[in-house]
Order: structure tokens, then C-alpha cells, then sequence
């Protein structure tokens, strides 16, 4: 891909206004076309807050104009009718996490980015930020020994998630710092540096 690159985001819900948009809108090569959600009081609000040029409830009204690159951060349980659908139009796609609420849809959608020549990434990125990969590499150098256990905790800001509609005026506290950073990482892979998670020729 070169030059200027046309975005959507269907489902523009709390943790996309406050994680994924303003990385999206953050970077010069990104041009915020169109956004979708439920809700026209707040739709109008995401739409004029970011700048996107179009918003609509219906997400296929949405990808009617062929935006380049997609964000599918809609309810899981429409991850899967989301996704595919951007896909079939020729949309490069991020998914947030789940990808689907069940592995067969998963592996349909890895199927159609394979047949679509499309990109399909899954917005499960921590492993890359900066200091899970110097820790990585001190394991690896010895730094505590030869390993034999590990336990991992995942921890995670849900109240926020699932209490409010912030994201659209509030500062940017640490974790959407940090979130930042990765989220830009996906964003380059999936304008075509780097690896993706599914990718074939028809």
C-alpha cells in the first residue's frame, strides 16, 4: 500500500474511542473515513470528536465506501458477521479480541483473508510491547537460570470498560499510553510492514 490510507471502525464503543481511534487518527498516513454504532447521539459525537467524514448505525452502509482498513471492535458476538463481512468487500482487518465466540468461525475467517488476499489481524499484541521483549531476552540469556516454571497474570482495566462511555474527553491515563504504543505496531502491520496473522494469494 502507498500513500494516504481510507479507515473505518465498526463499533465505536467505549474501548475503541479510547484505545484504538485516537492511535488510528494520531498517524499522517490515516484517513478516517467512516465509523459505526449503535446510537445516533453518540455516533454524531465519536464522528465529530475524531473527524471521520461518515457515520452510520449500519456498518454495511460503512463499508459501501471501500475504506482501505478496518477496525472491528463491535460486541464479540458480531466479531465474526463483522470481520467476515469487511473482508468479502476487500477491507484489511484488525479484530479486537475474542476474534470469535466460536474457533470454527475463527478458522472461516482465516479461510476468507486467505481467498480474499487480505490481511487479518487479531488485536493481541502485548507479547511485542519493548518490555516484554527485553525481559524475553534476559530469560533467554540466562538471567535467572535455567526455567521450570512460569505463571502469567493477565490484568486488564474493566470497570472503566464496562461502566462508562469515556474515551472521548478524559486524559490519557498510563495504560492507554502504553496501549499506544502497540496499537500503532498493529496499525503498521496491517498497511503492510511486517508479518499478519493470515495472508495468501486466490
Amino acid at each position: 500500500m502507498t500513500g494516504a490510507l481510507r479507515a473505518a471502525v465498526i463499533g465505536a464503543g467505549w474501548f475503541a474511542a479510547q484505545n484504538h481511534i485516537p492511535v488510528l487518527v494520531s498517524r499522517a498516513e490515516i484517513v478516517p473515513e467512516g465509523v459505526s454504532r449503535l446510537g445516533t447521539a453518540v455516533l454524531d459525537r465519536v464522528k465529530a470528536h475524531f473527524g471521520f467524514a461518515f457515520a452510520a448505525e449500519d456498518n454495511r452502509t460503512v463499508l459501501d465506501r471501500r475504506p482501505e482498513i478496518v477496525i472491528v471492535a463491535s460486541p464479540h458476538a458480531l466479531h465474526y458477521e463483522h470481520a467476515a463481512a469487511a473482508l468479502l468487500a476487500g477491507v484489511h482487518v484488525l479484530c479486537e479480541k475474542p476474534m470469535t465466540l466460536d474457533p470454527a468461525q475463527a478458522w472461516h475467517l482465516v479461510r476468507i483473508a486467505k481467498a480474499c488476499n487480505r490481511h487479518l489481524l487479531i488485536a493481541n499484541s502485548y507479547h511485542c510491547l519493548p518490555h516484554v521483549d527485553a525481559l524475553r531476552q534476559r530469560i533467554a540469556d540466562g538471567a535467572i537460570g535455567r526455567l521450570e516454571h512460569a505463571m502469567c497474570s493477565f490484568v486488564s482495566v474493566t470497570r472503566d470498560v464496562f461502566t462508562g462511555d469515556r474515551g472521548l474527553d478524559g486524559p490519557m491515563n498510563p495504560l492507554r499510553r502504553w496501549m499506544s504504543w502497540y496499537r500503532n505496531r498493529s496499525w503498521r502491520r496491517l498497511a503492510g510492514e511486517g508479518r499478519t496473522s493470515a495472508r495468501a494469494s486466490c
